[in-house]
């Protein structure tokens, strides 16, 4: 955790005396197990330090839409206990084996802790809600386009940007993705396999390569 945006700018002996509050702790988790349910009032919040965390709807019929994806440096739930009910609308779950820190929301208020590093750490949580916020934007770019083609690009092309690569990997299987893009899992193996054919990418498992320079550029309309 030593590396999160959440300490930016904190010297070590800062970093420690943070880490040794009673605000800090850290848990495993198994695939499958609910850290918070839709309804739930969060006081704390969550750091993946590894695996996967998701967000999703609950559908009454056992089916759900897959909202957000938390990779190792994200941090569900910060953004809930900012809000004025601090209630979950989702539901946060463990997608892959996972080791997460439990955040104590107090800590953005004690007296405990000196006023100078909680200024500090809170300008930190600030500008991670402002990043969340653009990853959530690019959901909603996803879902505003009605061609699973179009989906694919707006997501990949945000992955080479977020990554800074056209080699990146995708931290989500088959299924996942296909929840995450609103689409039939079997036809986006489909467009997937056509969009390999034409030279457009490459991907094995999770790791994606575009190819094309231009791509994303011609293809970002509904056809």
């Amino acid at each position: 955790m030593r590396k999160s945006l959440l300490f930016n700018n904190f010297t070590e002996e800062e970093y420690d005396v943070m880490m040794h509050s009673p605000y800090f702790s850290a848990d495993s988790f198994s695939p499958g197990a609910i850290i918070a349910d839709e309804g739930d009032v969060l006081n704390k919040f969550w750091y993946v330090d590894s695996g996967l965390v998701h967000a999703a709807r609950m559908y009454r019929d056992g089916s759900l839409d897959l909202v957000q994806l938390y990779s190792p440096g994200d941090y569900p739930g910060l953004d809930i206990v900012f809000t004025k009910t601090k209630k979950m609308p989702l539901r946060l779950a463990v997608a892959k084996d996972a080791k997460l820190v439990v955040c104590d929301a107090g800590i953005f208020f004690t007296a405990a802790i000196d006023a100078a590093l909680r200024e500090k750490f809170t300008m930190n949580a600030l500008r991670l809600l402002a990043n969340e916020s653009v990853r959530k934007q690019v959901k909603i770019d996803v879902l505003y386009k009605r061609s699973l083609r179009a989906r694919i690009c707006v997501f990949l092309s945000h992955m080479r940007d977020r990554y800074e690569s056209d080699d990146f990997e995708v931290n989500m299987n088959r299924e996942q993705l296909s929840q995450y893009l609103g689409v039939n899992r079997s036809s986006l193996s489909n467009e997937i396999s056509k969009m390999r054919e034409e030279g457009l990418i490459k991907c094995r498992k999770g790791q994606f390569t575009i190819l094309d320079p231009t791509f994303g550029e011609n293809r970002w309309e509904d056809t």
